[in-house]
C-alpha cells in the first residue's frame, strides 16, 4: 500500500473531490438491494478505511446486526482517527467490537478467520497486482460473503503519476474488475459508475512534494501546474 507521504497527496485529492457525496447518492439509489445483502452481516473487514467516514456510513445505514468491525490501514495517524470515530459508533451500537490494525494489507496475513463482508473503498490503486489482491480479499471471506469495492478511474492518479513523474501505482487500469470477480464466482449485486469532479486549483509545492515523495524542482512545479490547468479530471466509482 501507499507510503504515508503519498497517502497525504491522495487524501488531499479526495478532500477536493465530490466522491463521498456521489457514493452516498449511489448507495441511496440502490438502498433496498444493498440492505438485503448486508442486513444480516455480523463481521466486517475494511481495507484502507482511512478515517472511516464512508465505512461508518455503510455500517449505520446497512449493517444493523454487525458485531465485529476490523479496519486495516498503513497510516498510523489514520488508524488513530478511525479508532476515535468508531467509539462514537459504539455508543449507538454497544455490542460492536472494533479492532484497527496498522498493517500493509498487501503482505498482511489476515485475521485468521473469515468475515461476512469485506469493504475496500478507493484503495485498490495502492496495490501493484490488482487481480492478486482481489483473490486475497476473497480468501478472507466466508462462503457466500460479500465484497464492496470502489475505485478511482482518475487521470491524475493513473496517468500523471506514471507519465509525468515516473511513479507507477500498479496495474489497476489494465485489469477488468468485473472479469476478475466473474472468475472468482461472484454474483454482482450493484455495478454502478458515477462521476465526481476534482478541484485541483492552486496546486502548491507542498502538495507536489507529497506526490513525488521528494521536494520538487521549480521546473517540475511549473510543469505540474500546467498539467493541472490543461486537463479535466473525474473520479469514477464502479
Amino acid at each position: 500500500m501507499a507510503i504515508p507521504r503519498y497517502e497525504g497527496a491522495l487524501r488531499e485529492i479526495m478532500r477536493r473531490s465530490l466522491y463521498p457525496q456521489r457514493f452516498y447518492q449511489v448507495a441511496g439509489t440502490h438502498k433496498e438491494r444493498i440492505e438485503e445483502a448486508l442486513r444480516s452481516a455480523e463481521t466486517c473487514l475494511s481495507i484502507g478505511p482511512a478515517e472511516g467516514e464512508i465505512d461508518i456510513f455503510v455500517i449505520q445505514m446497512f449493517m444493523p446486526n454487525l458485531k465485529e468491525f476490523h479496519g486495516v490501514d498503513l497510516n498510523k495517524d489514520l488508524c488513530g482517527t478511525l479508532k476515535e470515530k468508531m467509539k462514537q459508533v459504539q455508543k449507538i451500537m454497544p455490542d460492536l467490537e472494533v479492532t484497527v490494525y496498522q498493517e500493509d494489507a498487501a503482505i498482511w496475513e489476515g485475521l485468521g478467520k473469515e468475515v461476512d463482508v469485506l469493504l475496500c473503498f478507493g484503495t485498490l490503486y495502492n496495490f501493484k497486482d490488482t487481480e492478486a489482491v482481489l483473490h486475497k480479499f476473497n480468501s478472507w471471506l466466508k462462503p457466500g460473503g460479500l465484497q464492496w469495492v470502489t475505485f478511482n478511474d482518475n487521470k491524475f492518479i493513473g496517468h500523471a503519476m506514471k507519465d509525468s513523474f515516473d511513479i507507477d501505482r500498479g496495474n489497476l487500469f489494465d485489469v477488468s474488475i468485473r472479469d476478475v470477480y466473474a472468475k472468482l464466482g461472484f454474483q454482482i449485486i450493484v455495478d454502478q459508475q458515477a462521476s465526481a469532479g476534482v478541484c485541483l486549483r492552486n496546486p502548491n509545492k507542498e502538495f507536489l512534494q507529497m506526490v513525488l515523495m521528494r521536494p520538487p524542482t521549480d521546473e517540475e512545479l511549473a510543469r505540474f501546474i500546467h498539467f493541472i490547468q490543461a486537463r479535466h479530471f473525474d473520479i469514477r466509482e464502479r
